[in-house]
């Protein structure tokens, strides 16, 4: 899941020992991060507006032949 500070908010990622970024982050979901979405400490952001992290991979063209 996709997950984002709540604003003047900094966030320890236990996984990776940084913060989170503000632009937000794609996390594995556990209790750390489910216990931060109830307290309101962190949203979730829909996959259409999270920034893309990798770059897309260019499609396979056929082969000649």
């Amino acid at each position: 899941m996709f997950l984002r500070p709540a604003p003047n908010l900094r966030i320890v990622d236990p996984v990776l020992r940084d913060f989170l970024p503000a632009a937000g982050r794609e996390v594995t979901p556990s209790p750390y991060w489910n216990r931060l979405l109830r307290n309101g400490d962190v949203t979730v952001v829909l996959a259409a507006t999270a920034p893309q992290t990798s770059e897309p991979k260019p499609s396979r063209k056929p082969a000649d032949q």
